[in-house]
């Protein structure tokens, strides 16, 4: 109960904070997502999350408290791509949620694999929004490659974690089929980014 509670906070908080940018943000329709979504979710994956994860690493929070923020961001965005009828994105953020909520029940000893994905996916994931709120063109330039080298890492993440002894079959299973999912998922997203560097 106290988990939960502490998880709605969270998801407020994440609301203010895009109640926050839509008011400061001035829109740009040039762009697939409204300009403010981008400036909540680099604040989410390059300030946010990093920090929690230092004060992780100091033994200053639970790692739990990061699962939860990870949650809370994705939930607040969910209500958004319902508005935008993103399908692809909102099934996206739907199989994240329960995924890294799922990850919160496994072995102790197998938590901190799931926290390298949440890190090493989000990083990659922030390198598609920078050239859009910096207009540099070398963040285009390598934005496909290190995207794909982030996805590399999750994989190899994820085939060590799938390797554990600690794990359950319950749990092995769900998470290989999921991790099938994200790749087929992300061969796509691959692809597009890809072409469009060509062109």
């Amino acid at each position: 109960m106290i988990d939960i509670y502490n998880m709605i906070i969270e998801i407020f908080l994440f609301f203010i904070l895009r109640l926050t940018f839509l008011i400061i943000v001035n829109e740009d329709k040039n762009y697939k997502y409204p300009l403010y979504t981008y400036y909540v979710s680099l604040t989410y994956q390059l300030f946010i999350l990093p920090i929690l994860c230092m004060l992780y690493y100091f033994n200053i929070i639970d790692i739990h408290l990061i699962f939860n923020f990870s949650i809370a961001y994705f939930v607040s965005d969910i209500i958004q791509l319902i508005f935008l009828n993103d399908i692809n994105l909102l099934f996206h953020h739907v199989i994240s949620v329960i995924s890294i909520y799922i990850s919160k029940f496994i072995h102790v000893d197998l938590l901190n694999y799931s926290l390298y994905n949440i890190i090493t996916l989000e990083l990659g994931s922030a390198l598609l929004s920078l050239p859009i709120i910096f207009k540099y063109k070398f963040l285009y330039k390598i934005r496909t490659t290190l995207y794909f080298i982030s996805r590399v890492f999750a994989l190899y993440n994820t085939y060590i974690f799938l390797n554990q002894d600690k794990l359950e079959y319950s749990e092995y299973i769900f998470f290989k089929y999921l991790s099938f999912f994200i790749l087929f998922h992300n061969s796509f997203l691959l692809n597009y980014l890809i072409i469009k560097n060509i062109k």
